[in-house]
């Protein structure tokens, strides 16, 4: 129901934030008072004085924002409505249809009973049952609840009477809809799945106590230690209680199976069923009792892992501000005290010198300093989790590299380790044969001893030449000794790589100055390349245990490669089967096709095959021209420091004209299809016209030839039956 659907969408867009001391409450008009509490429901503790607290612990996901006018700001809707006049159109133009509303707007809020001035958000109380709700401030309920009416009725629809469950009123939309109003508050629930057993969730909010909400659960106040009670945009994620459900939600469709394999037992027994049928039965139980005790025993090991990592995450906590540099500020990750990321994680005094070495500017960065030690024993369980062993693992490299991991490498790592892809600016015209040669970056892991690692890369690649002797190889190796270490050149990649050991550092490249800079200890250009050099900073200088980064067109880069592939596929069906309708009756694929339809079949074959070729050459200058589009989306990095709860993320994403700038970015990139000239259009224009001409010479070659073959076989038959048998002779 479009109506409905609008009605949600002011509280998805407008997301809520957490409530510090004394939080603010709409001060405007009192709810009128809802039907009386049904006698046998107890009184809640307390009122709620925040949306928030109308949020059931359960609660795993939650992100909230200061209020819409706020968000409105942030993502700069005037701003967009003026500049792109005709997008904003079509994004609400269905809205105002369906309701006569904006939305985006916050001055049009109130209209239906919300406070654009008040905080809302969005929380997923199950996702098992999809249930989400949606809250926020609602100083008119009463506004609220006729505006609903006046929906409903203006297209003919009955809404059921609203229902009491003590001061609070609930309004039953649809089937998965349901609107509750509480002490000037709002909250909307959605439930796409509904099983037996299942909470009622639209109750358990009208009747909670605040207290025992989501704005004092231990999970969100864990994740919010250390983080401001402020903020344009706040979140949680409840890692450890997703992984507890996840479990949880396992182990209990095992013992449903186990129980419908008891009952069907039960129930043959009780009919009286063959032996052979309850022996069959039997032999099923006891194999779905032994595959479970299998699974139980991988489970205690994945649960083992998965509790000293995910599951020792009692929560991650988001706050951040929007200006015009983009969103800024902290995530925590408050760890249980046992949680490995505690003793995995060193922090360093050392800045990552491989990425202040960077020639070009960082698309994706993963770097930091680890124990070995401890990083060691969580591949090994991790391992044990998959079936295999770190034993086995350590085996496999030694017979593929000739290099023993745990006796040769091990001992030498220090811990540091870095990884880096970078970019340079594509050239005009770009295709992806040419983006491969932009592309470039690093991986460095750090050495205790230079000289032993040096001596190491040496036997592994001598080890390899003796290999390859006297096989047939395209693969050149020669000595590089300006970075201690070898420079590499494979027949299919573009450039060369260099392998070595640099600055107590193990590294590979395909970018010579980077190294030749680490080994000098000299600083690259890379820094003056990104938008905001704070994001330069947080990845390059101070303290930290890890410093992390991703410019937001690596992942979109990724997702158009794969559409692309559609877009290249140009699929005909055959001639005999888009003529099959117009004879239905006939078996077209029997009928010989004679040298004009073979002719016109080879020509259209041809020219499907240029026009296939333009295709995915268009498609690969408008990868490259979004790639270069998507530069305006901008980039999150930060740092990753250790304090006394757990981990906190300092950084942001940062994006030249903040989210405004980033809502343009995303515009402009889907103009691209319509709008974007590759230097293949005409040409493709021209071969597009030609197959299709060709296809239809080829249709009208093979109707008439289909046609004159049937002709022929109506004679035969007519003249077959027309002669006389034996008999009448």
């Amino acid at each position: 129901m479009p109506s409905v659907r609008w009605l949600l969408l002011p509280l998805v867009l407008a997301t809520c934030q957490r409530p510090g001391p004394g939080p603010s409450t709409p001060s405007d008009a009192e709810a009128p008072e809802p039907p009386a509490a049904q006698p046998r429901e107890p009184t809640p503790a307390a009122d709620p004085t925040h949306p928030l607290e109308l949020v059931p612990a359960r609660a795993r996901v939650m992100l909230m924002a200061r209020s819409p006018q706020r968000l409105a700001q942030v993502w700069g809707r005037d701003q967009i409505m003026g500049r792109f006049p005709s997008h904003y159109e079509r994004l609400v133009s269905e809205m105002e249809r369906d309701i006569g509303h904006d939305l985006l707007d916050p001055n049009e809020l109130a209209a239906l009973g919300l406070d654009p001035t008040a905080p809302m958000g969005l929380a997923v109380l199950s996702f098992q049952d999809e249930a989400v709700v949606l809250f926020g401030g609602a100083p008119d309920p009463q506004r609220m609840l006729d505006g609903i009416g006046g929906l409903f009725a203006a297209r003919g629809l009955k809404l059921e009477s609203p229902q009491a469950a003590g001061e609070a009123t609930l309004q039953r939309l649809t089937e998965d809809v349901t609107l509750v109003l509480r002490h000037r508050m709002a909250a909307l629930v959605l439930v796409d799945r509904h099983r037996q057993g299942m909470p009622d969730y639209a109750r358990e909010i009208a009747r909670i106590d605040p207290a025992q909400s989501l704005a004092h659960a231990h999970a969100m106040q864990r994740a919010h230690t250390g983080l401001p009670h402020e903020a344009d945009l706040q979140g949680l994620l409840d890692v450890a209680g997703l992984v507890a459900d996840a479990f949880e939600h396992s182990r209990r469709i095992e013992q449903e199976a186990l129980a419908d394999q008891g009952r069907m037992l039960a129930e043959a027994r009780q009919r009286g069923a063959s032996t052979e049928e309850l022996e069959s039965i039997q032999q099923s139980l006891q194999q779905q009792q032994a595959f479970m005790a299998r699974r139980q025993r991988e489970q205690q090991i994945a649960e083992l892992l998965l509790s000293r990592t995910l599951g020792a995450i009692e929560g991650i906590g988001l706050a951040v501000d929007a200006d015009d540099r983009g969103l800024r500020g902290r995530i925590h990750l408050a760890l249980g005290p046992d949680a490995a990321f505690r003793d995995l994680l060193v922090d360093s005094p050392r800045p990552p010198a491989a990425l202040a070495a960077l020639t070009d500017a960082p698309q994706l960065v993963m770097s930091g300093e680890l124990d070995v030690g401890v990083a060691i024993d969580l591949f090994a369980q991790a391992a044990l989790a998959a079936g295999a062993s770190y034993a086995e693992v350590n085996e496999e490299a030694r017979k593929g590299l000739g290099l023993d991991f745990d006796r040769q490498l091990r001992p030498l790592l220090d811990g540091r380790a870095t990884f880096a892809l970078t970019s340079r600016p594509l050239p005009a015209k770009a295709r992806t044969k040419d983006f491969a040669s932009t592309l470039g970056g690093i991986v460095a892991v750090g050495v205790e001893d230079e000289a032993k690692a040096k001596a190491l890369l040496q036997e592994v690649v001598a080890k390899q030449r003796d290999h390859d002797k006297g096989m047939p190889s395209s693969v050149r190796i020669e000595a590089a000794e300006e970075i201690g270490g070898f420079v590499i050149t494979l027949p299919e990649a573009p450039g060369t790589l260099w392998v070595g050991v640099v600055a107590k550092q193990l590294v590979a490249s395909n970018d010579l100055p980077t190294l030749r800079r680490l080994r000098d200890g000299q600083a690259g250009p890379a820094g003056s390349q990104l938008v905001d050099p704070e994001a330069w900073q947080r990845l390059t200088e101070g303290p930290g245990a890890a410093r992390l980064a991703m410019h937001h067109r690596l992942p979109l880069a990724t997702v158009f490669a794969f559409l692309a592939g559609f877009d290249a596929f140009d699929f005909v069906p055959d001639v005999d089967d888009e003529l099959r309708e117009e004879f239905p009756e006939d078996d077209l694929f029997s009928i010989p096709r004679g040298k004009a339809t073979v002719r016109l079949q080879a020509q259209l074959d041809r020219a499907l095959q240029k026009k296939r070729q333009l295709r995915r050459q268009r498609s690969e200058e408008q990868q490259m021209q979004a790639w270069t589009v998507a530069d305006a989306l901008g980039m999150t990095a930060g740092v990753v420091r250790k304090t006394d709860t757990g981990l906190m993320i300092e950084g942001g994403h940062y994006v030249k004209g903040g989210l405004a700038g980033y809502v343009e970015g995303m515009i402009s990139l889907s103009e691209l299809e319509d709008e974007a000239r590759t230097s293949v259009d005409a040409e493709l224009e021209r071969a597009t016209q030609r197959a299709d001409e060709t296809r239809e010479r080829l249709l009208k070659a093979r109707r008439k030839e289909i046609r004159k073959a049937l002709s022929k076989r109506s004679s035969t038959s007519s003249a077959v039956r027309a002669q006389p048998d034996d008999g009448a002779r």
